[in-house]
């Protein structure tokens, strides 16, 4: 008997560590199906197309640069795994990602069982590997870590190291201070110094690692009761020791080497760091300090993981077609790490920020932008900050996300536009939220210095990140993805939530029930309402399968150029997918790609005076160095205009008034105010006329005062285009110069006619956004194109834009916008002309057909509105019915959009009972209003249903017997009958 006990004991031990490895292995696998199964086939928007361009060439991304993914991103764009390159870049985040949640797994097993005694943690482990379990797969399925995980993106990755570093500090805290825990702490280093090569989020976990160290020994001594003031002061003492650590790496590594490489212009001293540190660690070894020798070891592994910084320095000194900054001087370099070229901005002044130019929303709280009151600024902060920017985003992963119904209001309470809010039901109940709660609750009562480990965590992730960055309104796009972090540790109370929970019902409310049995059952019935209902839910809007769009949109969008051009684009989205294009797929690189944003800074237009396609620019490389807003307005002022004598003479006032010297336009801006100029620029021969207008202030931004430059320097076998992203400010007055055809402007230096500004090419544009037959045909050079051009074949690719199984998002379907513009266009030139409708039918047919307005929302109902008044107009009926059926579906109308719908169905239609089922919900919902109950009356009598035409009326004068429109109406329908 004696002997049989060991043998059943190490039997169950054996059953327990199977189990466990059984979830850990299904918490990476299922995941990451999941991800396979729904990651983008290629490129995506916003940073996905550079990442991937530049991982695939080792170029310089945007500052402040991410060279451990590129490294990664390079080793994985030449596994066979897919024939396109851009889907073996993105395979990293489902890989990454999918890791992250099985760590998550580890964590809250760690943490659950640590809540319990060696008795309790035999008893219960089942329960707590599946409290964990789900917990895990329903972060792996919360809205802004799935969206992560399918495409080629740095917060799949750096949401990796924040997990494993949580985890290796917690397997320190199960051998704390012996020999074999040291191990632990250096691994995390090392993971945080690596980390710094992907995103400087996973800093933000210091505070959650320094709480579990300081707190080791306090929770080994059982301490149960919570001393509010020692808590208090330790908190503020922990936290401070983070924040030296942070700074220690961030301002003093991170930062200061370069700085200090720079001032001294020394490239060897990072590398002299490198070597005194490995002496000194030695030395210290040699002497057995241990706490000496352990701090150097640690910072010999920060500086090793910060290593692959010098990757960006190196590639950028070779000059890769991709070169942002081009940091290949230490001087270069440390503004690359500092970020200079977005600007600094205050951490701690809001109000500034509220004043900040980019803040175009300041109407929302404020009347008086340069003079808010406090009270206006807390309404910032809390309102759009906090509130907007991070507590809905936390709502979106746990609780829902819902339609475009979150109002975006002026302070006079006009709406600006909706953005997507929050669906409580979207889930029916929401569960995750819900054990979120119960787990921070139950956590802080069982193992409050713990959970103040995790909350540190959450709070540094999360609201840290808000208050740091100091956000102006509005953002270019949502921002959740930032957060992950702090919704992976919201993850961790889920799991502690879920064991709470089914410990307490098992014991408290179903004791009848064998334990065994209540516990299986209610874990699989919170498995299928936690991620598995989420992923039912969700599955759609994140499968990226089908979706080809910033593909496509790169490839439209490059063949819309005839050869050797270049091309002005506006940001992000019509810029990587082209940079992508060129350097990835190799297609049309004899376009000359010109970012306006970038444009303003000297080493963008020195890369494209003297590196890779290189423009004919006629600036010296000095006047391009010296280039600002102010020296630059003074010479567009002086090139352009015939007003510079008499700007020069009020300079000269100015100056003399103000300072007792002359003007010197290489020292001084141009501190008068002006107004629209008479501008002229010589292009081949030809004179360009403008009114030039102030763009940054009182002055012109440098990317304005270089398209002048440029159309003035190009030769005529240079074309010029302009993407119609691009606003009518960033085109300077030049819209008269200007031709559509299709995705972009084409500069002509013959002035048009057109009152409206732009003329449209109707040919080109034709041609250009009919869609290629042959999609296997892929235009990749300059002589495919004129080959295309000269045909009269179709350019375009509109893959799956058709397709009701391809999810697309609402930034897509604004993108889209712009080839629906094209159409339209089109089609209201020649709507104009009768004897052209039957061309202007087949143009908004096509849209149709490419485009279905139940695949590719139309985000303003007007828009959708007034193509359904263009079908009725050209008689094709069905597709105005389709229009006006679903404009009518729409959420976001307002009564009078309505209203219009409900005239255009009585005007318009042949089947009459449209018109009458508009107008009857209308007239349930706003029985008040006359002009419904009209039109309502005015459905039935056109569909000959007189008796119900004069009853409404009637009903109408019984409450409104005064009502003079309403007396004249029914004695003009009696007349009539």
């Amino acid at each position: 008997m004696e002997k049989m006990l060991p043998q059943l004991q190490i039997k169950k031990m054996k059953a327990k560590i199977n189990s466990h490895l059984i979830f850990t292995i299904l918490s990476f696998i299922i995941p990451m199906v999941i991800y396979l199964i729904t990651m983008a086939p290629t490129t995506s928007f916003w940073d996905c197309g550079e990442f991937i361009a530049c991982s695939v060439t080792l170029g310089v991304p945007h500052p402040p640069g991410t060279p451990l993914f590129l490294l990664l991103g390079n080793v994985f764009s030449n596994f066979p795994t897919f024939t396109d390159i851009g889907a073996r870049v993105n395979l990293i985040s489902p890989i990454a990602s999918a890791l992250a949640v099985m760590f998550l797994y580890l964590i809250i097993v760690q943490l659950i069982t640590r809540l319990l005694n060696s008795k309790e943690r035999e008893s219960k482990h089942k329960i707590i590997q599946i409290s964990a379990f789900i917990a895990a797969l329903t972060f792996g399925v919360t809205d802004s870590h799935w969206f992560n995980a399918v495409e080629t993106e740095v917060y799949s990755l750096s949401t990796f190291f924040t997990s494993i570093v949580v985890w290796l500090i917690l397997k320190w805290d199960t051998v704390a201070f012996n020999k074999e825990s040291i191990k632990y702490i250096i691994l995390i280093v090392y993971m945080l110094g690596l980390a710094i090569g992907i995103h400087l989020l996973n800093l933000l976990a210091i505070p959650c690692i320094m709480f579990i160290i300081y707190y080791n020994k306090s929770i080994s001594s059982n301490l149960n009761q919570i001393d509010y003031k020692k808590t208090l002061i330790d908190v503020i003492k922990v936290g401070s020791i983070s924040i030296i650590i942070f700074t220690i790496i961030y301002s003093i590594i991170i930062k200061g080497i370069p700085q200090v490489s720079a001032q001294f212009s020394s490239i060897w001293f990072p590398i002299f760091i490198f070597i005194l540190t490995l002496i000194l660690l030695s030395l210290y070894i040699n002497q057995k300090k241990t706490n000496l020798a352990t701090i150097f070891l640690c910072l010999l592994m920060i500086l090793t993981g910060y290593s692959t910084y010098s990757t960006i320095f190196i590639r950028a000194s070779q000059h890769p077609s991709i070169n942002e900054n081009n940091p290949d001087t230490l001087e270069s370099f440390l503004s690359y790490m500092n970020r200079e070229q977005y600007g600094s901005w205050s951490i701690l002044d809001r109000k500034s920020t509220l004043q900040r130019q980019e803040n175009t929303n300041w109407r929302r709280y404020t009347e008086d932008r340069n003079n808010p009151s406090s009270s206006e600024v807390a309404s910032f902060v809390w309102n759009y900050q906090i509130k907007e920017m991070y507590l809905r985003y936390f709502a979106w992963q746990f609780i829902g996300r819902g339609e475009y119904n979150w109002e975006v209001r002026k302070t006079d309470g006009t709406i600006i536009k909706y953005l997507e809010g929050i669906k409580w039901n979207r889930y029916i109940l929401p569960l995750a939220f819900i054990f979120g709660l119960l787990g921070f609750f139950y956590h802080f009562r069982k193992d409050y210095l713990r959970a103040i480990s995790i909350l540190s965590l959450f709070l540094a992730t999360g609201i840290m990140i808000i208050l740091y960055l100091n956000q102006y309104d509005p953002q270019p796009r949502e921002r959740d993805y930032s957060y992950v972090g702090s919704f992976f540790a919201f993850s961790i109370w889920i799991g502690i939530g879920i064991f709470a929970f089914i410990e307490f019902l098992t014991k408290k409310i179903l004791p009848y029930i064998p334990q065994k049995t209540s516990q299986m059952s209610l874990s699989l019935l919170l498995l299928i309402a936690m991620p598995i209902n989420m992923l039912a839910n969700d599955f759609k809007s994140h499968n990226r399968t089908g979706n080809y769009v910033a593909w496509d949109y790169g490839y439209n969008l490059l063949n819309s150029c005839a050869p050797n051009s270049i091309l002005f684009t506006n940001g992000d989205n019509d810029t990587f997918p082209l940079w992508y294009m060129q350097e990835v797929e190799n297609l049309r690189k004899d376009v000359r790609v010109v970012n306006l944003s970038l444009l303003n800074t000297p080493w963008y237009i020195d890369q494209l005076k003297n590196e890779y396609q290189t423009l004919p620019i006629a600036l010296s490389d000095e006047a391009i160095q010296a280039m600002d807003p102010l020296l630059g307005t003074a010479f567009a002022l002086q090139k352009w205009t015939n007003e510079w004598d008499v700007i020069q003479n009020g300079l000269d006032n100015y100056f003399k008034r103000n300072y007792n010297q002359s003007y010197n336009i290489t020292s001084h801006g141009i501190p008068v105010d002006w107004g629209p100029t008479q501008a002229s620029i010589e292009h081949n021969g030809y004179n360009i006329d403008f009114n030039l207008k102030p763009t940054f202030g009182s002055y012109l931004k440098v990317q304005d005062i270089m398209v002048m430059e440029l159309i003035d320097d190009m030769p005529i076998d240079r074309p010029i285009y302009f993407a119609v992203t691009v606003s009518p400010g960033h085109r300077l007055g030049l819209d008269q110069y200007l031709e559509m055809e299709g995705l972009v402007y084409r500069f002509n230096p013959i002035k048009n006619n057109n009152p409206n500004g732009i003329k449209l090419d109707i040919d080109r544009m034709l041609q250009n956004i009919t869609e290629s037959l042959d999609l296997n045909n892929i235009i990749r050079t300059a002589d495919d194109y004129m080959a295309i051009s000269d045909s009269t074949k179709g350019m375009y690719r509109y893959t799956n834009l058709n397709n009701k199984d391809v999810s697309f998002s609402r930034n897509i379907e604004r993108l889209v916008q712009n080839y629906r513009s094209s159409f339209l266009q089109i089609a209201i030139e020649l709507i104009s002309d009768p004897t052209k409708y039957e061309q202007a039918n087949h143009i908004l047919s096509l849209m149709e057909t490419y485009f279905p307005v139940d695949v590719i929302h139309i985000n303003h109902p007007d828009i959708e509105i007034q193509i359904g008044s263009f079908f009725a107009e050209l008689g094709n009926m069905d597709f105005f019915y389709k229009y006006m059926l679903h404009a009518n579906s729409r959420k976001d109308l307002n009564l009078q959009q309505e209203y219009y719908i409900g005239q255009l169905l009585l005007e318009n239609s042949k089947n009459m009972q449209y018109a009458i089922d508009h107008f009857h919900k209308m007239h349930m919902e706003n029985p008040e209003i006359f002009e419904i109950t009209l039109g309502l009356c005015q459905a039935y009598f056109r569909n000959g249903k007189n008796d119900l035409a004069v009853k409404i009326i009637k009903d109408w004068l019984l409450s409104h017997p005064n009502h003079k429109e309403a007396k004249e109406w029914l004695e003009l329908i009696e007349n009539q009958i």
